[in-house]
């Protein structure tokens, strides 16, 4: 969706596109796990700088009136199917901090290590959601926030860096799973 938004001609080859990438990821993993993690720093790198331009745009559109209006739900008609959104949503973060357990071969201690690195993961990964959560909901109208799919990108201080950063983070998945 985010390729798509950012390059409306690339539709019509996004499965090529896709091969290639994928192609692009078997050789990084292919190499070998030491290269593949410096890959991970330069693309964690670009996922920081988008969720500080998320951050520093969020901050800067926020209104209290705005968050007010979207505290209490007003879901309608959808009952359990609300959740199926949510779960897509959410369901990438919780795998991507598996990814620290599929390379628990290349660490000292991977007994002490996991469960630090699994926890800290998940309690980093909350404080990230809740806070653009809170950002969002003063920062965008509710009709924003239910019809745009690419809100977080209207919202920040510098919208393309939204867009790389999404692309890094499927990246970053792509790579982990393949490490896997």
């Amino acid at each position: 969706e985010a390729a798509v938004a950012t390059l409306p001609g690339l539709l019509p080859h996004a499965q090529a596109v896709a091969s290639g990438v994928n192609v692009l990821v078997f050789v990084c993993v292919f190499i070998g796990a030491g290269w593949t993690i410096k890959v991970q720093y330069g693309i964690l790198a670009v996922l920081v700088l988008s969720l500080l331009s998320f951050g520093v745009g969020g901050v800067i559109h926020f209104d209290s009136a705005i968050l007010e209006s979207n505290l209490l739900p007003r879901v309608s008609g959808l009952g359990w199917l609300g959740l199926l959104p949510a779960f897509a949503l959410f369901f990438p973060a919780a795998t991507g901090i598996m990814a620290g357990a599929n390379m628990s071969g290349d660490l000292a201690d991977p007994g002490r290590s996991i469960p630090r690195g699994t926890l800290g993961s998940i309690a980093a990964t909350a404080a990230v959601y809740l806070l653009m959560a809170f950002l969002l909901a003063g920062a965008a109208s509710r009709a924003d926030l239910v019809g745009g799919n690419m809100i977080v990108r209207d919202v920040a201080f510098f919208g393309p860096a939204i867009t790389l950063g999404i692309f890094a983070a499927t990246l970053s998945s792509a790579i982990g799973s393949m490490m896997g």
